[in-house]
């Protein structure tokens, strides 16, 4: 609409208007066409190179999955995305870029939705501030042997005019493509969008891993979780009170030391204090891993979640950084040569809660991103069961619950002495230079010659083997060959540590 004014075409629409009226079939939702196999050039963005994710964190570019018991699989059968349905329904999230300049406007959400036998109904949410605000769920029986249906639906949605965070969230179902629209109408069903376009939008985002670099070098770095059994962080000794140490540098959770302060695991990351000047929470780097470091340039980073003061990294005794704030706290360096093995170590000193940490290749920390000013993480939490089997390389705890099962099998060595050898769940990266009993008691009984029967005294570890290590024990009272089961409820910690 409008007329010619001198020559010149005058719309009959203000600039304003003309603005909204090109805003009105923008996807504000980054990464929402879904059909592909997520490979690299095809829907969806998928970085992170999973056909499937089952843990919670960072999925295809763009979308949070918040519940650990779902599951998202990409390319599924009859196309898209398909979650699991579970009993929380809170499925993958995103966090709408600018979403606070849709406060007071109306929006539709739709979704395009494939039903088959496998899944029924598809539901997404929408989020105001952090709390549910509305819902869409639809979707059609489709009976065993029937072909799949798909279809489209769409609901309009009022955001409040207090809207400062507007998310969404796709509950469960299987997805073709979702989308977030200013007005009344869907125009879904009209969009495929340009794989470059969409490829810009996720990296200006933030949601793009530094593929191809950004491993982590550091072990059991994950601290959210109180360290008890099967939680992070890895803590095989299971003191959960904490670890304090008044010598330079003693072991706490699995493979970080403290020097002269404590740590603590709990809900929100590992809790150390500092004093003395100590170097505060460090990481012995293997040997073999940090020579073929040397003059290279590495990132060490930390996210603190709460800081008291003056946090310092070193490496080595050498200070490599300071900071007062939290949020990330990161530096790179270039490794230097000449360190002996017990100086190759990255260490923070400071009274801080620390969220996770990362040691990796290059000039670029890829551990966290801001998102509307607040630090996320980059990747989600490990596999718990992959970050033990690491640090079981260094040490295994042998925690029997019961005194009454057999821990290890033997025979006599010399008068009151037999070797033994105790099975270990992976191969230690090194024979090691202790065992000892933290708590309980090991005993033995002979069972072939003369009987005998009594507690374990020192263990000395011989030589280590694919699965486990053969030990020589104090076993007072036996005198004559024969073979000894040792039992107990004796939890024994085997220390290969560097």
């Amino acid at each position: 609409m409008g007329e010619v004014v001198n020559g010149v075409w005058k719309s009959t629409y203000s600039g304003e208007q003309i603005d909204d009226l090109l805003k009105t079939k923008r996807n504000w939702i980054r990464n929402g066409y879904f059909v592909g196999t997520g490979t690299a050039g095809d829907f969806p963005i998928n970085h992170l190179g999973q056909t499937s994710y089952s843990t919670a964190g960072l999925t295809i570019d763009g979308w949070t999955l918040t519940d650990s018991s779902q599951t998202l699989t990409i390319n599924a059968t009859d196309g898209g995305i398909k979650l699991s349905h579970s009993s929380n329904n809170y499925g993958i999230q995103q966090i709408i870029a600018n979403g606070e300049k849709l406060a007071g406007k109306d929006i539709t959400i739709s979704f395009i939705y494939v039903s088959n036998f496998y899944v029924d109904f598809s539901s997404v949410s929408i989020y105001v501030n952090n709390a549910h605000y509305a819902q869409l769920a639809t979707g059609s029986h489709v009976g065993y042997g029937e072909p799949a249906k798909i279809g489209e639906d769409h609901l309009v949605v009022p955001i409040p005019a207090n809207t400062t965070q507007l998310a969404v969230g796709i509950d469960y179902g299987q997805l073709l493509a979702v989308k977030i629209e200013e007005g009344t109408a869907s125009t879904i069903s009209e969009d495929v969008p340009d794989y470059g376009e969409e490829l810009a939008r996720c990296t200006e985002g933030g949601f793009v891993p530094n593929v191809g670099k950004g491993i982590n070098l550091f072990d059991n770095w994950y601290f959210l979780g109180d360290g008890s059994a099967g939680k992070f962080p890895v803590n095989q000794q299971g003191i959960l009170s904490g670890y304090s140490a008044t010598a330079p540098a003693e072991y706490g959770i699995d493979r970080w030391k403290i020097s002269f302060g404590s740590m603590t695991p709990s809900a929100n990351g590992l809790v150390i204090t500092q004093s003395n000047n100590g170097y505060g929470l460090l990481q012995l780097v293997d040997p073999a891993v940090f020579d073929n470091l040397v003059g290279k340039e590495v990132t060490v980073s930390f996210l603190l979640s709460a800081l008291s003061g003056t946090a310092v990294l070193f490496l080595g005794e050498g200070q490599i950084g300071s900071t007062t704030e939290t949020g990330l706290f990161s530096k790179t360096i270039t490794v230097p040569s000449g360190l002996i093995d017990l100086r190759k170590y990255f260490a923070i000193r400071a009274n801080a809660t620390v969220v996770a940490a990362k040691l990796e290749l290059g000039n670029q920390q890829t551990l966290a991103r801001q998102v509307n000013g607040s630090w996320v993480l980059n990747d989600p939490a490990p596999n718990y069961a992959e970050e033990l089997a690491k640090c079981q390389r260094y040490q295994v705890v042998i925690n029997p619950n019961t005194g009454s099962f057999t821990m290890a099998i033997g025979n006599v060595q010399t008068t009151n002495a037999a070797y033994l050898f105790i099975p270990t769940p992976v191969t230690l990266r090194a024979t090691p230079t202790a065992i000892s009993v933290l708590s309980g008691s090991m005993t033995f009984k002979k069972f072939i010659g003369t009987a005998a029967s009594g507690t374990v005294g020192t263990i000395t570890p011989i030589a280590s083997t694919a699965n486990g290590v053969a030990c020589s024990a104090a076993c007072s009272g036996i005198s004559d060959d024969g073979l000894i089961a040792f039992t107990g409820g004796a939890k024994l910690l085997i220390d290969a540590n560097l």
